[in-house]
């Protein structure tokens, strides 16, 4: 590959063998060199091909302001997030994680650290990313010497689940309210202990994610069944579950003006006849 243009000492555009525009980081790669030269591919720690629009001017813009030591810190880190949690992200998660991840050592360094008040709710409902996020953390620790919180990992934690379902941070704290209210209503209406580490908890749960998603975006989804039968012999064979239904449906068409459907409604009931049958403690 060769030079096209110099972004800094760490940082050059150019062509990989495929025609794609890339941009290559290494420590000093283009120290002492110009456009048109041979890029050393012992220099060559990584290379980013940009796939999105627009991401290539914010790509460059970073490059900037954060060390490169950061941006190939928070490549590693999103690498284990996609093994992990078998995902693909946008790249606009480095852009994003990069410039979190910066800023939370500078405020690590000076003294100031956070409170994250969703902390427990990310712990519940979002365990395997906050196990990314702790895992991010020992990261940060084992290259920079700092070491950061519980709440760090939360921080981060919030950027991988905002990277997986494409939703800003104040979507997410949205959802992560409606999930706690749709929950308090189940356990105090049928009187009940859920047991979170049960499946059929976690099983609704991911139900709530998603139906949150949808109410929180006023989108319909895409599936659906033929509801009012089926709806009808449910209400009768899950009576408590059904009625329990009907109380959030009124909760979510009140608060969020997003009347249910006999469809969503059924699928709700059966995930809470399933938790209240095989969730409770």
């Amino acid at each position: 590959m060769r030079i096209r243009k110099i972004l800094n000492n760490n940082a050059v555009i150019s062509k990989d063998t495929n025609g794609n525009e890339v941009i290559v980081m290494g420590k000093g790669l283009a120290y002492g060199s110009h456009q048109g030269q041979e890029i050393p591919e012992s220099k060559i720690i990584k290379t980013f091909v940009i796939r999105e629009p627009g991401v290539k001017r914010q790509f460059v813009d970073m490059l900037q302001d954060i060390p490169i030591s950061i941006i190939l810190l928070t490549k590693e880190i999103v690498d284990m997030a996609k093994v992990d949690l078998k995902q693909k992200f946008s790249q606009t998660i480095y852009l994003a994680l990069s410039d979190h991840i910066n800023a939370a050592i500078k405020r690590y360094t000076s003294g100031l650290v956070l409170r994250n008040r969703l902390l427990f709710e990310i712990q519940r409902f979002y365990s395997e990313e906050y196990a990314v996020g702790k895992k991010a953390v020992a990261m940060i620790y084992d290259s920079t010497g700092i070491q950061m919180t519980d709440d760090e990992a939360g921080f981060i934690a919030i950027q991988i689940i905002g990277a997986e379902t494409d939703q800003d941070i104040d979507k997410f704290y949205k959802s992560t309210a409606f999930i706690n209210q749709i929950l308090s209503i189940v356990k105090y209406t049928l009187n009940v202990d859920l047991d979170e580490n049960s499946l059929a908890y976690n099983r609704f749960v991911t139900h709530l994610k998603y139906f949150a998603m949808n109410i929180l975006s006023h989108q319909t989804p895409g599936r659906r069944l033929p509801g009012s039968d089926l709806l009808t012999v449910l209400a009768t064979r899950y009576h408590d579950a059904f009625a329990c239904a009907e109380k959030v449906s009124l909760y979510i068409s009140q608060k969020y003006n997003y009347p249910l459907d006999d469809d969503e409604k059924l699928y709700l009931t059966i995930h809470i006849e399933q938790v209240i049958r095989l969730g409770v403690k």
